[in-house]
């Protein structure tokens, strides 16, 4: 991981208006200091000093909950008032919501739906981390602390909601029932959180694209992988939770 040579905080490179430029993973530029991002030593006069950009968790501090991750992404957390699994949404305009689950009604975490709520909130590093992100994540570790479920019967035949924590495209062997015959495939396995306790691993065609974070919504069946009963799902569509409107 690169570090910035003025703040020593993590970095990464990224291409923008032509060219490498420094973004602070933890958001922002760096706190105070100076703007430019190289020809350090081309000139003798006093480089100007940049004023440091308001992160999104400082305004949380006041009140006002937000995020400028500048996607849309969902994420299992840990209210930090309650100690409850609940999943933190941001529609990729700064808006934030908490909810107690995923899906129709999509009932409101009601600890953190008033403004003196998110001002205690704001003191927990872990959801500050998490607003001041500026890069998605590429996997998201969930914080039930459960196994995930490689096959669970009960779910065939569902139709299912969950949020997606990581996804891995593998080659597998798909038998058809009743024969010996198997063909190869190439799937998608996906790692979902369906509820604050519950993770689940389904597969689906490679086609079939999901980013980390997207809720999603499955219609799932049991299929023969590699000689084991598996959950596996043709298709699947993304799930747009509401924004909010209450901070």
């Amino acid at each position: 991981m690169d570090l910035c040579w003025y703040c020593g905080e993590e970095i990464e490179f990224r291409w923008i208006d032509g060219g490498p430029r420094p973004i602070h993973l933890s958001g922002g530029w760096c706190s105070g200091e100076r703007a430019d991002y190289g020809g350090v030593h081309s000139s003798p006069r006093p480089l100007p000093v940049r004023e440091p950009v308001v992160r999104a968790s400082s305004l949380w501090s006041m009140g006002h909950a937000r995020c400028d991750l500048g996607v849309a992404i969902t994420y299992p957390t840990v209210c930090p008032l309650c100690g409850a699994i609940i999943f933190f949404h941001t529609n990729g305009n700064g808006d934030c919501v908490f909810f107690d689950d995923l899906g129709p009604p999509w009932p409101k975490h009601a600890c953190l739906c008033n403004e003196d709520s998110i001002r205690v909130a704001s003191r927990s590093r872990e959801l500050m981390q998490l607003v001041d992100r500026v890069v998605a994540p590429t996997h998201i570790t969930s914080p039930a602390g459960r196994p995930i479920h490689e096959f669970d019967e009960t779910e065939a035949g569902r139709l299912v909601i969950g949020v997606v924590l990581s996804t891995k495209q593998k080659k597998a062997w798909r038998s058809t029932p009743g024969t010996a015959v198997r063909q190869a495939v190439q799937v998608l396995a996906v790692t979902l959180q369906l509820s604050p306790k519950k993770l689940l691993r389904v597969y689906t065609p490679v086609g079939v694209h999901f980013r980390v974070g997207d809720v999603v919504q499955l219609a799932l069946r049991e299929e023969i992988l590699d000689g084991r009963g598996v959950l596996y799902a043709e298709s699947g569509s993304t799930v747009v939770p509401p924004a909010d409107d209450s901070t």
